[in-house]
């Protein structure tokens, strides 16, 4: 959680789509989102959301809802205005999807054309505002894991060793 409004997990299998100054299209899971100049919600490194959704400046009390949908009240107004929708991104192979470094992919002809879907139906995962996604892999578990079957391993050798002493003693009896 980081409390941020414009911060946004998606609990699911979709892609954020960003585009370039060029037009050019990428897709991302990775939602620390701003608003740029002109109010646009946009990643760090100025890529555009291409659902378009565009803050006013003078909106307070941001929401966007599990479904995508963004919505503020505007200044002068009590109520709140809903201001567009967030569309996430599915493919039909994520294998055919090409990795661009900064957490950017891009679809090859391998991925099957991008399929826009509302959040929160087949698949494409729910927003959560607030959140951003992190890696599966929890560090310290993992070497706490690797440290312990390190040590399982240890015993086990010393074991197999003691008993090839016992058994060294025993044929040396016969003898």
């Amino acid at each position: 959680p980081t409390r941020s409004e414009l911060d946004l997990a998606i609990d699911g299998g979709g892609f954020f789509e960003l585009e370039d100054a060029s037009g050019s299209r990428f897709y991302s899971r990775a939602g620390r989102f701003r608003l740029d100049s002109q109010g646009y919600m946009a990643a760090p490194n100025g890529m555009r959301l291409t659902s378009g959704v565009q803050i006013p400046a003078d909106a307070s009390g941001l929401r966007i809802s599990e479904g995508g949908e963004v919505s503020a009240v505007l200044a002068g107004s009590d109520e709140r205005v809903a201001l567009g929708s967030i569309v996430l991104v599915t493919f039909a192979s994520l294998a055919g999807l090409e990795s661009h470094g900064d957490n950017l992919l891009r679809a090859t002809p391998d991925a099957g054309s991008p399929m826009s879907q509302v959040a929160g139906e087949e698949g494409a995962g729910l927003l959560r505002q607030g959140y951003l996604e992190m890696a599966n892999v929890d560090m310290i578990d993992e070497m706490t894991g690797l440290v312990l079957a390190q040590r399982a391993y240890q015993l086990n050798a010393r074991v197999l060793q003691a008993s090839d002493q016992i058994l060294e003693t025993i044929n040396n009896l016969r003898r």
